[in-house]
C-alpha cells in the first residue's frame, strides 16, 4: 500500500465525529418545534426563492440573509416573474408560500380532528382550490403537483381515485407530513398515514417513498432516536414497509450518506454550508433536497438558527430546503431553540401575528399526540 493511501485510510478512521442533538427536550416541545420549524423555513426562503446563481442572489439579497424579506419585484433571477407575481398580489416578509398554506390547512384539520381525517383535510384543500385557477401564477404560485391536482379535481376526479396525483419529483408532501410526524408516535401508523397523504398529491412510488422516509426520520427524532442509530433504526422498522409505503431499501439508507459527509469533514470538506446546494443540486428534485436538508440538520444538530439560515442562504429551491431542514432541526432542538423573531415575524394577509396562531395550533396538536 502506498504511503498516501495509508494516510487516507488513517484520516478516514480518525475523522468520524459523533452527532448529538439535545437530549433533555420534552416530546411536546419537539413536536411544536418541528412544525414551527417548517413554517419558519418556508417563510425565510420565500423572499429569496429560486436564485440559482449565487451572484444574483447576493446582488439582490446580500451575502447573508438572517430574517424575512419581501419578494423582489425586479429581481435578478430568471424566476423574477414569480417574485413579481408574489409581490404584486401582496405577499410580504413573513408570509408563507402556497406550500406553507397547505401545511397550515393540514395542521388546522389535524388539530381540530385529533387525527388525519382525509375527508376533512381535502374539503379544506378544495376551498383553497376555489381561490386559484390551476395556472402557475395563481395564488402565491402553484407548483406542478398543485396544478395537476387542481385540474384533476376540476374534472371531477375523486381525491382518492387511482388516477389522482402528479408524477412530479418535488418534496412538498414530505413537508406536509411533518404535521403527521408530530401526531403519530407509532412508525407503522405514521408510514401508512404519510403514504396516504402523499398519494393524494403524487403518483410516483419513488417520490412518495422520499416523503414517507423523511416523515419517519422526523418522528424518530421526536421520539428520541439517536442520529448515530438512525440508519439501523430505519432499516429495522422499514423493511416491512418496502413495496407498501416505501419503494426501495435504498431510500431507508439515503440519510446515512449525508451523515457521513458531516462526520468526516477532512475527507469531504465543505467549508461553507451554503454551498451544500452545489453538492446535491440546487433544484426542486426530492433526490437533491432531502439529502441537503439531512446534511444541514445533522451538521447543526444543536443550533436551529444556523441550520435554518444556511438552508435559506443556499440558493435554488432554498424555500423547500429550509422547510425540510426546519422540520428536522426543530424536532431536535424544540420550540424554545427557535429565535422569537422567527415566530413573531410570521404574518399573513390581515394577520400581523400569524406566528402566534400557528404556535397555538401546534401546541394543540402536540397535546393530542397518539402513541
Amino acid at each position: 500500500m502506498k504511503n498516501n493511501d495509508q494516510a487516507i485510510l488513517e484520516s478516514w478512521k480518525k475523522s468520524n465525529i459523533e452527532i448529538i442533538y439535545p437530549e433533555d427536550v420534552p416530546i411536546h416541545d419537539r413536536i411544536v418545534g418541528s412544525i414551527m420549524g417548517c413554517f419558519v423555513g418556508d417563510a425565510l426562503g420565500l423572499g429569496c426563492h429560486w436564485y440559482y446563481d449565487f451572484n444574483d442572489l447576493w446582488k439582490d439579497c446580500g451575502t447573508w440573509m438572517d430574517d424575512y424579506m419581501d419578494p423582489k419585484p425586479d429581481s435578478s433571477t430568471n424566476m423574477s416573474y414569480i417574485h413579481k407575481h408574489r409581490y404584486d398580489i401582496g405577499v410580504r416578509a413573513g408570509y408563507n408560500s402556497q406550500t406553507g398554506q397547505l401545511i397550515q390547512i393540514l395542521l388546522e384539520s389535524v388539530a381540530g380532528k385529533g387525527e388525519f381525517d382525509v375527508e376533512d383535510y381535502t374539503l379544506h384543500v378544495d376551498n383553497l382550490f376555489k381561490t386559484i385557477d390551476g395556472t402557475a401564477l395563481s395564488g402565491r404560485f402553484s407548483d406542478r403537483a398543485v396544478r395537476e391536482t387542481w385540474n384533476a379535481r376540476k374534472k371531477g376526479i375523486a381525491w382518492q381515485a387511482s388516477e389522482m396525483g402528479s408524477g412530479t419529483s418535488t418534496s412538498d408532501a414530505g413537508q406536509y407530513a411533518v404535521v403527521l410526524a408530530g401526531l403519530y408516535r407509532n412508525p407503522a401508523v405514521l408510514a401508512e398515514k404519510a403514504h396516504q397523504l402523499s398519494r393524494l398529491w403524487y403518483n410516483d412510488p419513488a417520490f412518495i417513498s422520499y416523503h414517507v422516509v423523511y416523515a419517519l426520520i422526523v418522528q424518530a427524532i421526536i421520539n428520541g432516536t439517536k442520529i448515530e442509530e438512525m440508519c439501523d433504526y430505519l432499516v429495522d422498522i422499514g423493511v416491512g414497509f418496502i413495496d407498501k409505503y416505501i419503494s426501495s431499501y435504498d431510500d431507508l439508507t439515503l440519510m446515512a450518506y449525508a451523515l457521513d459527509l458531516v462526520q468526516r469533514p477532512n475527507i469531504a470538506p465543505l467549508q461553507d454550508a451554503r454551498f451544500i446546494s452545489r453538492v446535491y443540486g440546487p433544484d426542486c428534485h426530492s433526490a437533491h433536497l432531502f439529502p441537503a436538508a439531512y446534511y444541514l440538520a445533522f451538521k447543526y444538530a444543536k443550533d436551529f438558527e444556523k441550520a435554518i439560515l444556511f438552508a435559506t442562504n443556499s440558493s435554488g429551491n432554498n424555500m423547500a430546503r429550509a422547510t425540510l431542514t426546519g422540520g428536522l432541526t426543530g424536532a431536535m432542538t424544540g420550540i424554545n431553540a427557535i429565535p422569537d423573531r422567527f415566530v413573531s415575524g410570521l404574518k399573513d394577509e390581515g394577520k400581523s401575528d400569524n406566528g402566534k396562531y400557528l404556535l397555538g395550533l401546534a401546541n394543540v396538536l402536540a397535546e393530542k399526540t397518539i402513541t
